[in-house]
């Protein structure tokens, strides 16, 4: 909360980033199109990542009794933790490699 608090205040304040005083003529609707696209991935990219949860959870849930249900449930925790540890790891291999292909300003 603290930084959205300082990055709101900075650009608010900054001259760098202050509107014009008049308007450019026209309206670009090109920044639009780019966060309606933003808004879409994000919201198809959390419903994949849900449904793949789902699954792996729901996937052999009749656990029955005894050895054979342990071992059930014992491999659907293996497989929720391993379906999270790659998403981490997929995350974090974007971080690493997203200074590469960022283009110099």
């Amino acid at each position: 909360m603290l930084l959205s608090l300082q990055s709101s205040r900075f650009i608010f304040t900054s001259p760098a980033y202050t509107p014009p005083a008049t308007p450019p003529q026209g309206v670009d609707r090109t920044i639009t199109i780019v966060f309606l696209l933003i808004c879409l991935e994000g919201l198809c990219g959390g419903s994949a990542y849900v449904n793949t949860f789902f699954h792996v959870g729901r996937e052999g849930e009749d656990g029955g009794e005894g050895e054979e249900g342990t071992r059930r449930k014992m491999e659907r925790e293996f497989r929720i933790g391993a379906v999270g540890a790659a998403d981490s790891c997929g995350e974090c291999s974007a971080l690493v490699r997203s200074p590469l292909v960022e283009l110099d300003g």
